[in-house]
């Protein structure tokens, strides 16, 4: 079996140099524990398989004129020597993919800073005297671009945010403030007391890319003031919609008193002439009705609840109507009165969109309310020409009207039941 001795000079170094090498990684190793650890116990056998790899190391570079012993360890079997090396450099390797893996699985010192430093927002903390004792690289960084210098001091930071802050915000915790960047990016700075445990009195100090948020409710500023310009214009718009519906039910009230004046007066001329015979009563209570126009103070009539709630939609109002209205003409006439003069004072006054009327039938009688979801009243409620009609209209047909400003405005009427709809 071959020696180690009669190898080739160039194997011989090669042999020695590759176990120099793995004597080297063993070494780090040993210190590598030491370090992390701090403790003797974890590198003992690292030390060995060192001490074992040196002497290997001495006994294959001795050179062959030394004692008889050495020469004699140098003429082993090369195969004794290959499994040593074998056997360190499995150790070696092993060794340090241990390490390596159990390095990913735990925390340790630095990979705690690294992830510190690559935090996507700027972090620092300070002491009780003002002195920055940890700080991160993006916090650096921004100040180098606000300031061109790097903060050793919580004065120095604050100076730096203070001399390009826009809105500076502050209470008993923390102070708030915005500051832009020459390169037009806004950043958000907020100081923090610590009071729990080792920290207790340190300050930390965060700061964030705020530029997209600030940008957008700039955004939203200006779509806001556009959207109250244009409500104020529809408002505007409203108005002049709700004057001229009032201006056509005006012409078409005028249109239907002309018309049955006309034919009213026409019909009791020919009876008093003789010239046909007619139910004076009927045509008595026709001109009447025509004449009871001009006393309403141009309140305007509807033929039915559904007209109502058509002519509301154009004046952007919606007519909501919870129970059943009274089936008789005269009390189904006043409610849709009353439902139109709501709406007219709910775009006019109340400055609303919905008009909610809600029957209640009782047994002899029923109970209309109206109400809206305008602003409030301002005071006690005086009745106009409108609501002074209407009272007048509805108190001429036995009925009784009510008029109440709190908690909000409300129009109630209390009709009758006739007996025709208990049959």
């Amino acid at each position: 079996m071959t020696a180690f001795c009669m190898l080739p000079t160039q194997a011989q170094l090669c042999f020695a140099l590759a176990l120099f090498l793995i004597s080297l990684s063993t070494l780090a190793l040993c210190f590598y524990r030491y370090i992390c650890h701090g403790k003797l116990r974890g590198c003992v056998f690292d030390a060995f398989v060192f001490s074992a790899e040196i002497a290997l190391l001495s006994v294959i570079t001795v050179p062959r004129h030394l004692s008889e012993t050495e020469n004699v360890l140098t003429k082993m079997p090369i195969i004794i020597y290959a499994a040593a090396f074998i056997l360190m450099l499995s150790y070696s390797v092993i060794s340090i993919f241990r390490l390596r893996r159990k390095m990913q699985l735990t925390l340790s010192p630095l990979s705690v800073k690294e992830a510190f430093d690559n935090l996507n927002s700027g972090v620092c903390f300070s002491d009780t005297d003002g002195r920055i004792v940890l700080i991160n690289k993006k916090m650096n960084g921004i100040c180098e671009l606000l300031s061109g210098n790097q903060p050793q001091l919580l004065s120095e930071l604050e100076k730096t945010f203070s001399e390009n802050s826009e809105l500076s915000q502050s209470n008993s915790d923390s102070t708030v403030r915005l500051c832009r960047a020459r390169d037009g990016r806004v950043y958000r700075l907020t100081h923090s007391k610590l009071d729990s445990g080792d920290f207790a009195g340190y300050t930390q100090t965060n700061v964030f890319d705020v530029t997209e948020i600030f940008k957008t409710n700039e955004r939203l500023g200006q779509e806001n003031t556009q959207l109250k310009l244009t409500n104020e214009k529809l408002t505007e718009m409203y108005e002049i919609v709700a004057d001229r519906i009032r201006e056509e039910e005006t012409l078409k009230l005028r249109i239907k008193v002309h018309d049955d004046i006309g034919a009213s007066l026409i019909a009791i001329s020919a009876l008093m002439s003789d010239e046909k015979q007619a139910d004076m009563d009927t045509q008595l209570r026709v001109l009447q009705n025509a004449v009871s126009y001009f006393e309403s103070s141009g309140s305007h009539t509807y033929e039915s609840f559904e007209e109502l709630s058509d002519r509301a939609e154009n004046m952007n109002v919606t007519l909501q109507l919870d129970g059943k209205l009274p089936e008789t003409e005269e009390e189904y006439s006043l409610c849709v009165l009353a439902a139109g003069e709501c709406v007219t004072n709910c775009v006019r006054h109340a400055g609303g969109n919905l008009v909610k009327v809600k029957v209640d039938r009782l047994d002899s009688e029923y109970i209309v309310s109206y109400t809206n979801n305008g602003k409030k009243p301002d005071g006690q409620i005086t009745e106009g020409g409108g609501l002074s009609a209407l009272r007048k209209r509805v108190e001429a047909a036995g009925s009784k009207m009510t008029v109440e400003g709190e908690p909000e405005f409300r129009l109630i009427l209390k009709l009758p039941v006739k007996e025709k709809e208990n049959d």
